[in-house]
């Protein structure tokens, strides 16, 4: 029942107009963490549904990256179990395999490899670097 929940709010996102289409990533970007905050098992798909429509709108720019892999790393906290920070980790995995940018992708995976691991991620840290590429 989630993941239909979740799903019909990230196709409603998808159609909220071409014309803002970075809103409606915008949009799509917190339904998909809420996605993954519901069903972690669901995550990384819901992350590989939003990757491919942004690159067919030719979207998928660092900064959306930069977007997603905020949003995604605080679902799962240190105190989660080490199987939802697992999924957690392989959906930003899945965002660090998308960035158009190698040096973006290798820090975003680092990122993921914190969750994993169970470290605390600082979202300030990943916005502020973000101007160069996160």
């Amino acid at each position: 029942m989630k993941k239909i929940l979740a799903g019909a709010f990230i196709i409603a996102a998808s159609f909220s107009g071409g014309a803002h289409a970075q809103t409606a990533f915008d949009a799509e970007v917190d339904a998909v963490a809420s996605g993954c905050a519901a069903d972690a098992a669901a995550c990384q798909a819901l992350v590989e549904a939003l990757v491919a429509r942004a690159r067919v709108a030719g979207a998928l720019t660092p900064d959306l990256i930069t977007r997603m892999t905020v949003a995604i790393s605080t679902v799962a906290g240190p105190t989660a179990p080490p199987a939802v920070r697992a999924q957690i980790a392989a959906a930003i995995e899945a965002v660090a395999a998308a960035s158009p940018d190698p040096a973006q992708a290798v820090q975003v995976a680092q990122i993921a490899q914190t969750v994993a691991a169970g470290g605390g991620v600082d979202t300030a840290a990943i916005g502020g670097v973000a101007a160069s590429g996160i």
